[in-house]
C-alpha cells in the first residue's frame, strides 16, 4: 500500500497565514487615511479637485465671493500649531509674499474613495465681529441619505483651530459637507478610517475557517 505523506503540517501553515492576513486586512483598515494635498498646484485656482495620494474628491466650494478651491500654503503661525507649516483647502486664501488668509463661510463637499466610520479635519477660523460661529459637518451613504452630523461652536477669537470629527457606527460615510455660518474658515488636516467591505471581509474570514477545519480520515 502506497501511503502519501501527511497534508495536515502544510494545511495548518497555510491557516495560519490565512488568520493572520485577515488581521492584517482589519487593522490596516483602523490606520487613518491622510488627505495631504501634496501634489497640488499650490495658489492655483481650482473648480474641484482630486487628493493624489488619498483619492479624496473635493467639489461644490463656495463662499460669499466666489467658487473656487485654492491650495494654499501656510508659513508657522503660533495660534495655529497643528495646520502650519502646511497647507490647507480654502478660496481666495492667496496672499502675495506669504501669510495665512481666511475665506467668509468657506462650505465645500468632499466625496471618499470608500465608505468611512471616521472622518477628522482641523478647522482654522476667525468670528465675525466677536459673534460666535458655527461649522456644521454632515456625512451621507453612497445614496445620498444622512447617516451623520455634527455641529461645532468654536471659542470667540481670530486666527484659532478647531478639530472636527464625525463619527458613522454603520461604517457608510461617503459624502461629507462642510458648512459654516459667520465664520472666517479654511480646513486641513483631514483624515478618515475606511473599513473593508463586508462581502471582502466575509470571504476572508470563511477562508481562514476552511483551511482551519483539517479532517481526518481513516486510511484505505
Amino acid at each position: 500500500m502506497i501511503k502519501f505523506p501527511s497534508l495536515a503540517p502544510f494545511v495548518f501553515l497555510l491557516s495560519l497565514f490565512a488568520v493572520q492576513a485577515v488581521g492584517l486586512a482589519v487593522a490596516a483598515q483602523s490606520i487613518p487615511t491622510v488627505v495631504s494635498l501634496v501634489g497640488l498646484p499650490v495658489d492655483s485656482p481650482l473648480n474641484s479637485f482630486t487628493d493624489p495620494r488619498s483619492g479624496a474628491v473635493f467639489t461644490n466650494a463656495f463662499t460669499p465671493a466666489s467658487n473656487i478651491f485654492i491650495v494654499d500654503f501656510w508659513p508657522s503661525y503660533t495660534t495655529l500649531p497643528h495646520l502650519t507649516p502646511g497647507l490647507v483647502i480654502s478660496a481666495n486664501g492667496f496672499v502675495p509674499g506669504g501669510g495665512v488668509s481666511m475665506p467668509y463661510n468657506f462650505s465645500f463637499t468632499m466625496t471618499l474613495p470608500t465608505p468611512a466610520s471616521d472622518v477628522e479635519a482641523i478647522m482654522s477660523y476667525a468670528d465675525l465681529n466677536g459673534v460666535q460661529g458655527t461649522m456644521l459637518m454632515k456625512g451621507f451613504d453612497e445614496s445620498g441619505n444622512q447617516v451623520a452630523a455634527t455641529s461645532v461652536q468654536p471659542s470667540p477669537g481670530s486666527f484659532l483651530e478647531q478639530p472636527l470629527s464625525l463619527l458613522s457606527e454603520a461604517n457608510n460615510i461617503k459624502i461629507v459637507t462642510f458648512l459654516p455660518t459667520n465664520l472666517f474658515d479654511a480646513i486641513g488636516g483631514i483624515s478618515f478610517i475606511s473599513v473593508p467591505e463586508p462581502s471582502t471581509l466575509a470571504l476572508l474570514t470563511i477562508g481562514a475557517i476552511g483551511l482551519l477545519t483539517i479532517r481526518r480520515r481513516s486510511p484505505l
